[in-house]
């Protein structure tokens, strides 16, 4: 999720915010809408991932129930080498933004 989160532009208040979304689906066994249109919200395609995963069609995906499995699977096999997300994080911090934030965290620990 954290790759995700990171090419997607987010930052630690994303991250906490679908952790703990993600852990919503857990206890509950399946997303909600609203469980899924976080993810849409912190600008993680979702539904591209999970079209992926299951071989469905976005419309199928729509209408179906989404486990909690479904969703850790579809994160897992994105976050793959292959996959939409891979190597998130390692690509975000080559950017000139992430750049900064590591002189920055670098000057504070100074």
């Amino acid at each position: 999720m954290a790759n995700a989160i990171a090419l997607t532009g987010g930052g630690n208040d994303e991250l906490n915010r679908m952790a703990y979304n993600l852990q919503q689906v857990k206890n509950v066994g399946k997303a909600s809408a609203l469980d899924i249109k976080q993810f849409a919200l912190a600008g993680v395609d979702i539904y591209g991932m999970l079209s992926s995963y299951l071989g469905k069609s976005v419309e199928e995906i729509k209408k179906a129930d989404i486990t909690f499995e479904d969703l850790s699977g579809a994160l897992i096999m994105a976050s793959s080498e292959g996959g939409k997300y891979y190597a998130g994080q390692q690509k975000m911090m080559e950017t000139t933004s992430g750049k900064m934030i590591v002189m920055k965290k670098k000057f504070e620990e100074t």
